[in-house]
């Protein structure tokens, strides 16, 4: 049974995990050349925790990266600056020595820059933080989970590497194994109990997007265990700030 609480406005601020608090060095010797065999990898920071990113990474280098920050230099706007720099959302690039550690997620070898490239913050950091504010609501939902099942499906904003960092942090910040696709193909690979309506070891996750423009959004969300342990956001609004993207969750439920 849903009990709903109408017109609740809540507005979420982009804080949490926006940037990394420690690591990069101003040292005035950001823009000084780099060594001829110095690559370059195009990336979104998807989440910034103390010392390290988590990259979703563009071109050649698709895929999700993890990469420290602690005594590398950064440059903002071309000019030196410290970690404080790097906010989840923000587009950089990355200087390195070509080699890729064959990890998962990748560790790219002997960074020697990383410098921002765009200081609008991506959507990918919103979707994060949104299901962030889900898994601290109820949180006995979560219990005991070995499966956190992602549904971004709708969300057409997202390149692959994007839905595919989210889906890692989401496992790693929660200690749960990720597992994109949504509530039917759950269902039909097992993990799900339809019958039941219950998912004994796992959590589904969702964002469904209604609307989207440059610098506004509509979307559902929630949270499910079972047909009586759920949390649904809906009628949310989200829009694009100089300092990230907030939202407004319009009406809230549980089950």
């Amino acid at each position: 049974m849903k009990r709903w609480l109408s017109g609740l406005l809540v507005a979420l601020l982009l804080t949490a995990h926006g940037c990394a608090a420690q690591g990069g060095t101003s040292d005035g010797a950001g823009a000084a050349p780099l060594p001829d065999d110095t690559a370059v990898m195009s990336a979104t920071i998807v989440s910034a925790e103390q010392d390290s990113l988590l990259l979703a990474g563009a071109g050649e280098y698709e895929g999700v990266y993890r990469v420290g920050t602690k005594g590398v230099p950064v440059l903002l706007e071309g000019h030196p600056a410290d970690a404080s720099a790097l906010c989840a959302g923000r587009t950089v690039e990355i200087a390195f020595d070509g080699t890729v550690a064959e990890s998962y997620p990748g560790v790219p070898g002997g960074v020697r820059r990383i410098a921002v490239t765009g200081t609008e913050a991506s959507v990918a950091a919103l979707y994060l933080q949104v299901f962030d504010d889900l898994m601290e609501m109820d949180a006995g939902l979560n219990g005991d989970i070995r499966y956190l099942g992602v549904d971004l499906t709708t969300v057409n904003n997202l390149t692959a590497s994007e839905r595919e960092a989210i889906c890692w942090q989401l496992g790693e910040r929660y200690g749960a194994e990720p597992v994109s696709g949504t509530f039917d193909e759950l269902c039909a690979a097992g993990y799900i109990d339809r019958e039941a309506l219950y998912w004994e070891d796992g959590l589904f996750l969702q964002i469904e997007l209604t609307g989207a423009r440059e610098d506004a959004l509509a979307f559902n969300a929630q949270k499910w265990r079972s047909g009586l342990g759920a949390i649904f956001f809906k009628n949310c609004t989200a829009r694009r700030t100089a300092g990230g993207w907030t939202y407004e969750v319009g009406a809230f439920a549980i089950s």
